[in-house]
């Protein structure tokens, strides 16, 4: 689920124990309501063959660029100014949905993701730039391989057979108008046994 929070801003900044807890963040593109729509039609006919997953509410759809973890509050600053950093020099690109997959294997599926096509490769110079923006800030999100998804689901347990596989192999997705990238988004992530809640802290706007 996703609150949109005071964009363009850092609320909260009052008080020393605001500034002193910790908030799990991460940096996202935001999805456009009918992207959201498309994949969540998609996820509805994955359900039918009865995975064994816990699927994301499509209100929290997004395609993240940097996950940083739990951070100390007063670093949301600092965090914002390199977003700024980042986007100063890229304008606004399309990126399109395609394809299915799982990490970290078909042999091991943990998680069922939408692919994100990015033919001209702004999304690739884009999440370049942030990483080295927040690493001059002394600022790291987690280390891995930059592969853009949308998380559409998590197995609750491991699985056996080709179960996954097969199921993915009978729905197609394809996004052939794609969609706008005019921002990119701090959000704080609350876990709930219900789900995540996500709130917009920051927004950075593209060229």
């Amino acid at each position: 689920m996703e609150h949109p929070g005071r964009t363009g801003c850092f609320w909260g900044l009052k008080t020393n124990k605001m500034a002193d807890r910790l908030v799990r963040c991460f940096i996202a593109v935001k999805l456009p309501a009918q992207i959201k729509k498309r994949l969540a039609a998609v996820q509805f006919k994955l359900k039918k063959h009865a995975l064994n997953a816990k699927w994301t509410d499509p209100s929290a759809f997004h395609l993240t660029l940097h996950f940083l973890g739990e951070i100390p509050f007063s670093d949301i600053g600092g965090i914002g100014q390199a977003m700024d950093d980042a986007t100063s020099q890229i304008y606004s690109f399309q990126l399109r949905v395609a394809g299915l997959g799982v990490f970290p294997s078909f042999r091991k599926p943990r998680i069922i993701w939408a692919g994100i096509e990015d033919d001209a490769g702004a999304l690739k110079r884009l999440h370049s730039r942030l990483s080295k923006s927040l690493a001059a800030s002394g600022l790291r999100g987690k280390k891995q391989k930059f592969s853009p998804h949308v998380t559409l689901g998590r197995m609750r347990q491991p699985v056996r057979g080709n179960s996954v596989e097969k199921a993915l192999s009978k729905v197609q997705i394809q996004d052939k108008n794609g969609f706008d990238v005019k921002d990119i988004h701090l959000y704080e992530s609350i876990l709930y046994r219900s789900g995540a809640v996500h709130t917009i802290l920051k927004t950075s706007d593209l060229n």
